[in-house]
C-alpha cells in the first residue's frame, strides 16, 4: 500500500528519479562547536538575522537549486523545522561548552516559515540523514499510520544519487504546459529497524517536516535506542531529552534533572551519576553507540541484580583532550563505573572498603565485556580474568575504566538488540 501525504488530483502519473532533494538538513560549516548556524536576513545575505540550530530542515527556493552546489554560495531558503535544542543550549550555557550554546548569542533562535540565506556548506543532502517522525506529525495522523508502529521515514534514494520519485502532470488544455509536482519516495521504518511499506510525501503540500528530527543515518540506531531508555514509570524520554551535541559527535547519557541532589543526578535504569562536573552536567556526554550500548548494560543489570547495592554509579565519560585533563577520556568511549556494594551508599570505595561486594563487580563486568567492552580497568588483585586489566600504581582502586570498540560487531549488536544470558 502507498500512503499519500496530498490529495491526487493529477492525471498522469509516472515514476521518476530527481537530483533535487525533497530538502535539505542544515550544519554549522565554520561555527566550531557552536549548536548553530547564522541565519542571513532574505533582504541581505551578508547581514545575520537569526541563529539556526544544526539539523533544521530547509527548503530552497525554486529556480535557486544550483546555488547549493557552489560551496561559497549563499542560498535562498525557507526553513521548515527546526529540533528542540533548549535544554542542550541550557546546559551547555551552564557548563564547559557555555560558548558552544545558542543562549550566550544575543540572536534569536529562527522561526519555522522564515526564509533567509544560508551558507551553502551548511546544507547536507536530505538522503545523509534518517528522519524519527513525532506520533503527531501529520504524516502519521492524516495517513492512517498511527497504530502502525512507524518511528522513522528515510528518503529512498538509488546508487547514482537520484531521489524516486512519483511524478504526477495535470495536462490541463495544453499538454505542453502541464503542471507537474514531485512526490518523494520514502521508506518506513520501525523501532526494530525493519523497512515497512514506501510512503510519498509532497513536500510542498505538507506540514510534514514540522514533526521530523533528522539524525544521522550513522547515529539513527543508537538514537532510537537511546529513546527506549526510562527513568521511571513515570518519566519516558521524548525528543526533547536528546541532547546531540552535534559539533563533538556525542550524545549526553539520559539524565533526570528535576530529581539532582546537588552532587549528581540519577541516570537511566536506576543508575546514579556522581560528581557531576558542572551545572551542565558537560562530563555526561558518549559517542552515540557508546551511549546506547552503556544503557543496555544498564538495563540488563537493572533486572537481574536486586537488593541494596546494586545500584550503577557511573563518573566521567568524555573529556577532550583539548581540557587536557583526564586524557584517557578524550574518545567518547569510556566509562568510568564505581564498584557495587553491599548496601545501599552513595559515598566512594575500593575493593578493600567494608561494603565492596566483589561477586556484584565481577558479574557487571561481565556484562560490559559481553556487551562488547574491549578495555576493563579494575585494580582489585583477587579479580582473575584475561580481559581485566590492572595498574602498577593503584588509581583505579575506586572505579573502573570501561572502554567500547565501536566498530565491533558485538557492540553494534548489543545496541541493537541488547544483551541476551
Amino acid at each position: 500500500m502507498i500512503i499519500f501525504c496530498f490529495s491526487l488530483y493529477a492525471q498522469d502519473c509516472v515514476v521518476d528519479e530527481t537530483k533535487t532533494p525533497p530538502f535539505m538538513v542544515t550544519d554549522a560549516t565554520g561555527m566550531g562547536s557552536k549548536t548553530y548556524e547564522n541565519f542571513k536576513s532574505k533582504d541581505n545575505y551578508r547581514r545575520n538575522q537569526n541563529i539556526i540550530p544544526r539539523r533544521s530542515i530547509v527548503k530552497i527556493k525554486k529556480g535557486s537549486e544550483e546555488y547549493a552546489k557552489h560551496s561559497k554560495s549563499y542560498v535562498p531558503v525557507e526553513i521548515i523545522s527546526t529540533p528542540d535544542t533548549d535544554q542542550l543550549d541550557k546546559n551547555l550555557k551552564n557548563g564547559i561548552y557555555k560558548w558552544s550554546s545558542a543562549d550566550k548569542n544575543k540572536l534569536k533562535k529562527s522561526k519555522v516559515g522564515q526564509k533567509g540565506f544560508l551558507y551553502a556548506k551548511s546544507l547536507k543532502k536530505a538522503d545523509e540523514f534518517t528522519y524519527i517522525v513525532n506520533e503527531a506529525s501529520p504524516l502519521i495522523a492524516d495517513n492512517g499510520l498511527s497504530d502502525q508502529g512507524v518511528v522513522a521515514i528515510k528518503p529512498i534514494v538509488d546508487s547514482k544519487g537520484n531521489f524516486k520519485v512519483l511524478k504526477c502532470c495535470n495536462p490541463l488544455l495544453i499538454p505542453k504546459n502541464s503542471i507537474c509536482k514531485l512526490k518523494y519516495q520514502f521508506s518506513s521504518i520501525f523501532a526494530d529497524e525493519s523497512v515497512g511499506k514506501d510512503i510519498l510525501v509532497d513536500v510542498d503540500n505538507c506540514a510534514v517536516a514540522s514533526g521530523l528530527t533528522p539524525f544521522k543515518n550513522q547515529d539513527i540506531t543508537p538514537i532510537m535506542n537511546i529513546l527506549k531508555t526510562g527513568f521511571s514509570e513515570d518519566k519516558e524520554m521524548k525528543m526533547a531529552d536528546i541532547e546531540l551535541f552535534d559539533a563533538k559527535g556525542v550524545v549526553k547519557i539520559p539524565l533526570d534533572y528535576e530529581k539532582g541532589d546537588g552532587k549528581g543526578y540519577p541516570g537511566p535504569f536506576g543508575s546514579y551519576h556522581y560528581n557531576t562536573d558542572d551545572k551542565g552536567a558537560s562530563d555526561v556526554f558518549a559517542k552515540p553507540m557508546a551511549s546506547c550500548v552503556f544503557t543496555k548494560v544498564l538495563e540488563t543489570h537493572n533486572k537481574s541484580c536486586k537488593g541494596p547495592g546494586c545500584q550503577v554509579q557511573f563518573g566521567d565519560i568524555y573529556h577532550p583532550a583539548s581540557f587536557n585533563v583526564h586524557t584517557s577520556h578524550g574518545g567518547g568511549n569510556c566509562f568510568d563505573v564505581r564498584p557495587l556494594k553491599n548496601k545501599k551508599s552513595k559515598r566512594a570505595l575500593t575493593y578493600n572498603d567494608s561494603i565492596y561486594d566483589k561477586n556484584k563487580t565481577v558479574e557487571l563486568m561481565r556484562l560490559f565485556e559481553k556487551a562488547g567492552a574491549n578495555k576493563i580497568i579494575f585494580d582489585d588483585p583477587s579479580i582473575k580474568s584475561p580481559y581485566i586489566r590492572r595498574t602498577s600504581d593503584q588509581s583505579h582502586a575506586n572505579h573502573m575504566h570501561v572502554c567500547f570498540d565501536l566498530n565491533s560487531k558485538r557492540t553494534k549488536e548489543t545496541c541493537k538488540n541488547g544483551l541476551k544470558e
